[in-house]
């Protein structure tokens, strides 16, 4: 399973998902959006062009939306496709991720070594991913190779079959399986597939990353074919380029090689798609979610909050909110238990999106137990750590930030955003997710940085109010410890 916390920047400023364990530095990963299927444009690809000569846009007469961008600076050039999944299918976490492991396997034009050599020919990198939004197909080569990856993108998007005569399924099903079976190698994970489970009730965003060994058993060729089908079509589809390439050549590029592909297919065809549900909203309390895990080294204590998607007008004010609780080094988590209490191995915030709401969580790994300074006793750490997470989290509430730490704040989040832009295949990514969720991402991020400038203190305060309500907590600790609730244990400094 992938780990969250690497990935944090981009969450941050994006979506998330679910977003692999954190040692360090936070590093972008794209995130799933929905994208409402699009206004019908000219079919001329140099119509209706935005001002900017860099850029090109088109919808296609078959629904395909195309964004092109040219960087001259730097010498390749990514493709990246966005497939919008369904209800259906994020409810079949193991069908999806067997879906894209498979997809570039072979098409009905080109058998599975052959396609396998087509892809090596083209000196870069190609692959697919799925997240429960979105089914995401990624390239990246030199310039020179452009025009045969879009040829054979549009070969495997039209024609994929799933390698009917060979082994690629069966072979990639077993790393799936190998994959579910070290899924919970991460404490980290475990807390937050703990926390998922109940702040996304009734969503398919409640459900483990990559399914489970029985439904990923019993998935067929046929089931791959029939997601395959009902998703990749036209219209549910976005394509992005990105890199040394004229953009309006892009265009027409992908124009031509993807003009033909029609708009429906199969039983199918004319249907709308049901995107991912929205999680209920939690109307009462909830008792912590309590896990033992024998013979383990250090204890873990997760806050879950619901949140919204990041087309939510208190997305920026939130992302301020979750950089001052827990994402910086001067966050309010990170000064109380580490600065003050020298606890915790790994302590943060992360705000995750999803194209149809969200999460909020803090978090705390620290040692099992701790000495406390005032009894000189030994004493279990997991109430302790609950008890900080919970002030802090209601601090915000309460105590709104100063203007300066919030202008720290509204800076930190801008220089992650450049961070996570370094590279040309993130840019390529952002600038799809962006489509995807906002239609004009160039001008959504202007709005955006515009918009994060003018959080105010007030504002932390009041989406604090509002999100910071009804956490689900999850305590996970050794066999032979206390992980009950001890949060009027005292301190190990007598700090707050």
């Amino acid at each position: 399973m992938i780990d969250l916390r690497p990935f944090a920047l981009a969450v941050l400023l994006l979506v998330a998902p679910p977003p692999a364990r954190a040692q360090g530095a936070r590093s972008p990963v794209p995130a799933a959006l929905l994208l409402e299927t699009p206004a019908a444009q000219p079919a001329d690809p140099a119509a209706a062009q935005p001002a900017d000569p860099a850029v090109a846009t088109a919808t296609l007469p078959n629904g395909l939306h195309v964004v092109c961008r040219r960087e001259p600076t730097v010498p390749l050039v990514a493709i990246d496709i966005f497939v919008r999944t369904d209800d259906a299918l994020a409810r079949q976490p193991a069908l999806g991720s067997l879906l894209a492991r498979t997809l570039t396997s072979s098409t009905t034009n080109v058998v599975a070594d052959s396609l396998a050599t087509q892809i090596g020919d083209l000196g870069g990198n190609l692959a697919a991913s799925w997240q429960a939004d979105t089914l995401q197909i990624s390239a990246l080569v030199v310039r020179d190779r452009f025009r045969d990856t879009s040829f054979l993108l549009a070969d495997i998007l039209r024609n994929a079959d799933f390698d009917p005569q060979g082994a690629s399924v069966e072979n990639a099903r077993q790393l799936l399986l190998s994959d579910i079976d070290n899924s919970d190698n991460s404490l980290f994970q475990t807390a937050y597939a703990l926390a998922r489970k109940t702040v996304y009730t009734g969503s398919p965003y409640a459900l483990p990353a990559l399914g489970t060994e029985d439904a990923a058993t019993r998935i067929t060729r046929a089931d791959l074919l029939r997601a395959y089908t009902r998703l990749c079509v036209p219209a549910n589809m976005t394509v992005v380029v990105d890199g040394d390439v004229d953009p309006q050549y892009a265009l027409q590029k992908i124009s031509d090689d993807f003009r033909d592909f029609p708009a429906g297919r199969g039983a199918s065809a004319g249907r709308s798609l049901t995107p991912p549900a929205a999680p209920a909203p939690l109307t009462s309390s909830l008792a912590p979610v309590r896990k033992t895990i024998p013979n383990l080294a250090e204890a873990c204590v997760m806050v879950g909050y619901q949140a919204p998607s990041a087309s939510s007008p208190d997305y920026p004010a939130l992302l301020v909110a979750n950089a001052l609780l827990g994402t910086m080094k001067t966050s309010r988590l990170f000064t109380s238990l580490r600065e003050k209490l020298g606890l915790g191995y790994e302590v943060g915030s992360l705000l995750n999106t999803r194209a149809s709401g969200g999460d909020l969580v803090a978090f705390a790994l620290a040692a099992p137990t701790y000495t406390d300074k005032k009894t000189q006793k030994t004493a279990p750490t997991v109430g302790l750590l609950q008890a900080q997470i919970l002030r802090q989290s209601a601090g915000l509430k309460t105590t709104p930030p100063t203007p300066a730490e919030t202008l720290r704040a509204v800076h930190y989040l801008l220089g992650a955003d450049k961070i996570r832009r370094e590279r040309l295949e993130d840019r390529a990514a952002i600038l799809g997710q962006e489509t995807l969720l906002h239609g004009d991402a160039l001008a959504w991020e202007t709005r955006f940085a515009r918009q994060l400038k003018a959080v105010t203190p007030a504002d932390v305060q009041r989406v604090a109010a509002r999100y910071f309500v009804r956490p689900a907590i999850v305590v996970i600790g050794p066999g032979g410890t206390d992980t009950g609730d001890t949060s009027s244990a005292s301190s190990p400094t007598g700090g707050q």
